[in-house]
């Protein structure tokens, strides 16, 4: 088979985790939901700047529970740097963007954690579920959630509330 076959229209160029934290829950910390919560925001930009032309960034959130009831909170921010090897029209792009181009960082990212957590005790490896974006993105577009960074930021992840004089009374 020759390279053309092959290749995809979208190259990923590079990418990198800009924010990372994989937290353990103390007794005493309230959980930012249930068990199982999850939550991905994403957003593209075209710049000239950048080291491929297109940015994806996608946030992730997941409060993930331990066979032992242990809960731990993981948040990252990973970015990835695309190009195209045809010549498509923008919305073939930004198609390919928001489902390929999701798909490729996000399943890093489950790598990456995967990896990551395997440093911890025995049965702490912690994986995040599988996505279908096709169905992620046609949701956002739907409500309105879907971002073109260029326009408006990329949907926000939760932070951590920071308790107030008011919280630690109760």
């Amino acid at each position: 088979m020759s390279n053309e076959i092959l290749q995809a229209p979208i190259q990923m160029e590079q990418f990198g985790l800009t924010n990372f934290s994989f937290h353990l829950l103390e007794a005493s910390e309230k959980p930012p939901g249930k068990p199982g919560m999850f939550f991905l925001g994403f957003g593209w930009e075209k710049k000239k700047s950048f080291p491929a032309p297109y940015r994806v960034v996608l946030n992730v959130v997941y409060l993930f529970q331990h066979a032992d009831g242990a809960l731990f909170l993981v948040r990252a921010t990973i970015i990835g740097f695309f190009r195209f090897t045809d010549d498509l029209d923008e919305k073939k792009r930004t198609d390919l963007l928001e489902l390929n181009g999701l798909s490729m960082l996000y399943s890093s990212l489950r790598g990456l954690l995967l990896s990551f957590s395997g440093a911890f005790p025995p049965g702490v490896r912690c994986t995040l579920p599988t996505v279908n974006f096709a169905e992620v993105v046609k949701e956002a577009k739907k409500t309105g959630t879907a971002a073109k960074l260029g326009k408006r930021k990329a949907a926000s992840v939760p932070k951590k509330k920071k308790k107030t004089a008011k919280d630690r009374k109760s």
